[in-house]
């Protein structure tokens, strides 16, 4: 038997173990179909699991979303992830498990044909069209035929065949009926149920595959299945059908129609121009006329027609059964004057006129679009449309005639511009550079916006513009006829910016700033010129108050100013095409300097400079100090505000701290000493006006420290953490009171079972050799020198150590005391561990428990099982004993029968097999539809579909899956339910 026992070392080391982690198996079909509903189960359960989440990815449709075993669905074909963490309520207890699984999308399949009738002897072929790739296996109900996509079959009766079509382990399944007969049932059509004598009619029959058409009295008009014939009198034909043995006739009827005569009149044969006549039509029930373009309809036996010259009009009338008939008449025209018309202009744009002046008359009367009433007059002023004259002689017909004046399109206007931008040239006052605009396409032009403040003129074919901001013109051209428009934009680009720096300048009086441009914006034209008589570039103007000269260079774009009084600068930049900046106005702020002193506080009237060092004792007197700094200055500008900068000598080594006990920017700040030395330290206060350069000034005051601090606080602790030690073990204690309170410390240790029993050491090391629970006692002390001559503090730490002895762990199996233990494959074994008050087990494979002396485990494959004990959480050993597992499985089958009779006896189908580890079983009846499916080898077929009790039959079974070994298998065979 394996032992392990910890040595015993002079330091306790206090340390946490992690639970053993679990190693779990997901158990599901490693290949699945897509809608098939298959379990996934986890194994083992983990010891203080509550729940275990489970997550398909990508997403599918399972129940229940916690504990051991889901019901999976694949929606959709692809390779999934399975994945189950355990947890403890709302905790996740690593490592769990994972599984990938293949989804293949499960197969369609359809007969063709879905049913069909054939004569008796006769053969039927059935094609199985099914998803690529597929199998198949045809059936005559429990009977399996061939495997082939198409299968010939003679029945002698009626009969249902199915087949399956299976890719990979995914099937679907579908039938078909044929029917044997010796009658045919055939149908026959024609193209027209009623013609004229002598026309054409199409006859079509089907159902066969001879045909023979029969007139009366016995005339054969065709041997195919469509014929066409010329019948003079009603006829009913007959078609006699034929395939092999089967035989079938049928009759069709033909009316007969006779043909039409029509007849048509004009209430009068001859028309003025612009006159109408009235035709009427006789002899048919629908009538159709032609030409169309001066009839007021092409259809109805009463039309008006408007002729404009001679014409003949024609109409086909039928009878609505296929007889038509057709007429004529003429329409003549009477004579008339000759009318011509003729206009100033062809085309005229909205809101102009055309002078239209008639002819060849003695009277003239006009109409069109723009009149309302006839004018009656040789000659009217129009706008676009069409307009009609009629001209008269006083005898005989009137004469007409029809104008249009067209709408002509505005005119096309042009403009062109010299500079589609312009810059802003001037800020005092504002314009800019020069654009000049002009217009072609007219004889006449008129601008918009009109303003002479910015533009030259407002009437002509040009003009020069300067605007202050981006401006659109519009120009309106005309002619006798038309006008137009058109509109142009001059845009003027943003004037750009630029900055100086500093944003706000402030001096102190006699000081000096550098004034600098910077950030010139990217819509100036860089270089910037040199000024010149010319042309311009940096133009700095100074205020008559700073006085004059107070620029070092206005000309350039860096000057240094040194004004006695605030003033406002003007600054302003010409670019390279001498465009101007937006005007900058720079105000440069004149202060007084500062004066300042520091002030310490008085006791009695006598100034003091000294504070107490304390440490963590604010009980203690005189542990702050006031210090104060006062600004002289009188008469600051507004906003102005005099500043204090406290620094602290503490802040640099040895002491490293901060001494300033409220913020360092106020005038005033209280102080304390952070450290015990030095004894004289010297705080600076740096003081100015908001943070201004050149405004500053620099005081000092020095602070004496007194260390006042008694003993307190006493604390003290193991080196290393500990609830309970083992004997014979060593502890080491450390004192974390403060050693430098007041002055020297003298240190006395008690140890109650301890070796030794006593110490004057700062952190000593003690033995302690038996159990027990044990007392620590400290006493510290130094000499202060306070009212009662000195400090002293004890600290008790009762029952503070606990030692116990090391435990001896032993694993007993039954009737045996030895490392390795056999047992069969299946078999199960009961280990007892003693010796100490707790246990931890590992491997956690198969074993009933994992923190408990007695546990019972199932291995499938040889495995080491641990049992560590603990008298204290430091204090364990261990021992170990080797299951042996003898491979005994067996034989794995499927049993050909079974009888689901509640005999007790055979009663459930199961798959046989001891090292089964995984497994899809289905089941299917002879239709190919599946009637079972399990993942569980716990779970057989009870000879049920959906609750009904299914009859004595043959099916046909599938089996898939893997041993404790991860050999896999698969089975496909018969079985047979009796009932």
């Amino acid at each position: 038997m394996k032992r392990i026992l910890h040595s015993c070392f002079l330091f306790v080391v206090l340390f946490f173990l992690p639970k053993a982690l679990v190693s779990q198996t997901i158990t599901t079909p490693a290949n699945a179909c897509v809608n098939q509903s298959v379990q996934a189960t986890v194994t083992p359960t983990v010891v203080g699991a509550t729940s275990y989440n489970w997550t398909v990815t990508p997403a599918a449709n399972f129940a229940p979303a916690t504990g051991t075993q889901i019901s999976i669905t694949y929606t959709s074909a692809g390779q999934y992830t399975i994945v189950c963490v355990p947890f403890n309520g709302a905790v996740p207890i690593p490592p769990g498990a994972s599984v990938v699984v293949n989804v293949t999308a499960s197969p369609t399949v359809a007969v063709v044909p879905a049913s069909q009738t054939i004569c008796a002897g006769s053969s039927a072929t059935l094609t199985a069209n099914a998803t690529a790739g597929s199998t198949f296996q045809w059936f005559n109900g429990a009977t399996a035929l061939g495997t082939a996509a198409t299968e010939v079959v003679t029945p002698a009766s009626t009969t249902i065949y199915s087949v399956i079509a299976s890719v990979g382990s995914c099937t679907a399944f579908a039938t078909t009926t044929v029917v044997p007969t010796n009658a045919l049932n055939p149908t026959a059509g024609s193209s027209a149920f009623s013609v004229c004598p002598g026309s054409a009619v199409t006859l079509t029959a089907t159902g066969g595959a001879t045909y023979t058409w029969v007139a009366p009295p016995s005339n054969t008009i065709g041997t195919t299945a469509s014929v066409v014939d010329n019948p003079t009198v009603a006829t009913t034909y007959t078609v006699f059908v034929s395939q092999g043995t089967c035989n079938g006739q049928v009759t069709i009827q033909v009316g007969m129609s006779s043909g039409l005569t029509l007849t048509v009149a004009a209430s009068s044969s001859t028309v003025c121009p612009g006159q109408s006549t009235t035709l009427t039509a006789s002899g048919a029930v629908n009538y159709t006329w032609s030409p169309a373009s001066s009839l007021s309809a092409t259809n109805g036996s009463v039309v008006t027609a408007s002729p404009m010259s001679q014409t003949t009009y024609t109409v086909v009338g039928d009878n609505g059964s296929g007889c038509t008939g057709t007429a004529q008449i003429t329409i003549n025209m009477g004579a008339g004057a000759s009318v011509g018309v003729s206009s100033t202009a062809s085309a005229v744009c909205t809101g102009f006129t055309s002078t239209l002046s008639a002819t060849g008359a003695t009277s003239y009367t006009w109409t069109g679009t723009t009149f309302t009433t006839a004018i009656v007059q040789p000659s009217v002023s129009v706008g676009p449309g069409t307009y009609t004259v009629m001209g008269s002689t006083g005898a005989g017909c009137n004469s007409f005639s029809v104008v249009t004046i067209n709408l002509a399109p505005p005119l096309n206007i042009q403009i062109t511009q010299s500079s589609f931008t312009t810059c802003i040239a001037s800020n005092y006052p504002q314009f800019s550079k020069p654009v000049t605009l002009n217009a072609t396409g007219a004889s006449i032009y008129s601008w918009a916006q009109c303003n002479y403040t910015y533009m030259t003129q407002c009437i002509g074919p040009t003009i020069t513009v300067r605007p202050p901001t981006s401006t659109c013109y519009t120009v309106t051209g005309s002619t006798a006829v038309c006008s137009g428009t058109q509109q142009i934009c001059v845009t003027v680009i943003p004037q750009f910016t630029m900055q100086v720096t500093p944003q706000q300048p402030i001096i102190c009086i006699g000081d000096s700033i550098l004034l600098k441009t910077t950030a010139i914006g990217t819509l100036a034209a860089l270089p910037i010129p040199a000024s010149t008589p010319t042309s311009n570039g940096y133009v700095w103007t100074e205020p008559a108050n700073a006085p004059p000269p107070s620029l070092s260079n206005p000309l350039s774009g860096t000057v240094m100013a040194y004004p006695l009084n605030s003033c406002t600068y003007t600054f302003e930049i010409y670019d390279a095409r001498q465009c101007v900046s937006l005007p900058r106005l720079i105000t440069v702020t004149v202060l007084p300097k500062p004066i300042t002193s520091i002030a310490i506080p008085t006791i009695n009237n006598v100034a003091t400079n000294t504070v107490c060092f304390v440490g963590l004792s604010p009980g203690a007197p005189d542990n702050t100090l006031t210090l104060t700094g006062n600004n002289q200055n009188a008469g600051l500008p507004f906003g102005v505000v005099p500043t204090y900068t406290w620094v602290s000598p503490y802040l640099q080594a040895p002491c490293n701290s901060q001494s300033i006990l409220t913020p360092a920017n106020n005038n005033s700040v209280i102080v304390n000493a952070p450290c015990r030395l030095p004894q004289v330290v010297t705080y600076s206060l740096i003081s100015g006006y908001n943070g201004i350069p050149g405004c500053r000034r620099d005081d000092t005051v020095s602070v004496r420290a007194i260390d006042c601090r008694p003993v307190r606080n006493i604390f003290f602790e193991t080196a290393t953490p500990n609830d309970t030690i083992c004997s014979r073990t060593c502890v080491t204690f450390l004192n974390h009171t403060d050693t430098m309170a007041g002055g020297p410390q003298q240190y006395k240790w008690q140890f109650a079972g301890g070796a030794p029993a006593t110490s004057t050491l700062n952190n000593p090391t003690v033995c302690y050799n038996l159990p027990g629970i044990f007392n620590v006692v400290l006493t510290v002390s130094n000499p202060y020198a306070l009212a009662d001559g000195g400090s002293t503090l004890t600290a008790y730490r009762l029952n503070y150590i606990k030692v116990v002895d090391i435990p001896n762990v032993t694993i007993v199996p039954p009737g045996q005391l030895v490392s390795d233990t056999v047992i069969r494959f299946g078999q199960c074994l009961q280990l007892t561990a003693s010796g100490a008050k707790r246990y931890e087990w590992r491997e956690n494979y198969f074993i009933s428990g994992l923190s408990v002396p007695i546990v019972t485990v199932c291995p499938q494959q040889t495995k080491l099982y641990i049992a560590r004990g603990y008298n204290s959480s430091q204090c364990a050993s261990e021992d170990s004993i080797n299951v042996i597992v003898v491979d005994d499985c067996g034989e794995m089958f499927v049993p050909n029968a079974f009888s689901p009779n509640n005999d007790g006896v055979n009663d459930v189908l199961y798959v046989r097999g001891q090292c089964l580890e995984t497994l899809t079983f289905m089941v299917f009846n002879r239709w190919g539809q599946k009637v079972f499916e399990t993942t569980d080898k716990t779970i057989g077929w009870d000879g049920t579909f959906k609750g009904d009790i299914m009859n004595t039959g043959v099916f046909v079974y599938r089996l898939e899956g893997k041993d404790y070994e991860g050999k896999g298998y698969s089975l496909k065979g018969n079985v047979t339910l009796i009932r």
